[in-house]
């Protein structure tokens, strides 16, 4: 994931917390993204591959 990427999920998950959301990250193709998304303490995530 490229810097702006990393931004944007960044900001989705802090906006969800704040509204206390559930989200589900949906598409996830690469070991680079589910880090990204783990490292911003993401939970629920589907996708090729997981």
């Amino acid at each position: 994931m490229n810097k702006n990427d990393t931004a944007i999920v960044a900001t989705i998950i802090s906006m969800a917390q704040h509204l206390n959301m559930e989200l589900i990250a949906e598409g996830l193709e690469t070991k680079g993204q589910l880090d990204n998304l783990m490292d911003n303490d993401w939970k629920e995530i589907q996708g090729y591959y997981i």
